[in-house]
């Protein structure tokens, strides 16, 4: 049988996770347009 770290976890927290998901996400696009208007205005000169 195969196990996976994450549900082996005993402290395993769901709302944290999440939490820390959505911190991810946010910081991912926040660099992603930072990229994107870098391009841009890199394009325009």
């Amino acid at each position: 049988r195969r196990s996976w770290a994450i549900i082996d976890l005993p402290a395993f927290n769901p709302e944290a996770f999440a939490r820390h998901q959505r911190i991810v996400l946010r910081v991912t696009a926040g660099l992603l347009t930072f990229i994107l208007l870098l391009a841009i205005v890199a394009g325009r000169c």
